[in-house]
């Protein structure tokens, strides 16, 4: 599978491991069976409610997802 990082002007590669594999992996070393052990928490997705921080800090600055990209971007390939 790839995703584009339109920021990074590249592509990442990355492979879906089956739940199969990881198990089957997972009696032989012990790190497959700590990976397997975070799965459950990226089930689902999650949701960040900040408005309570907003309300509390009205005039802090949010740094937007692209903005943040950007600011990598600049720092590692200037």
């Amino acid at each position: 599978m790839s995703l584009p990082l339109p920021f990074f002007g590249v592509s990442s590669r990355y492979t879906v491991v089956p739940h199969w594999a990881q198990n089957a992996a997972g009696l032989i070393n012990p790190q497959p069976r700590k990976i397997r052990e975070l799965l459950p928490r990226y089930a689902a997705d999650n949701l960040f409610d900040d408005s309570k921080f907003r309300d509390r800090f009205p005039d802090f600055a949010v740094t937007s997802h692209a903005e943040g990209l950007e600011w990598i971007r600049r720092e590692t390939h200037d």
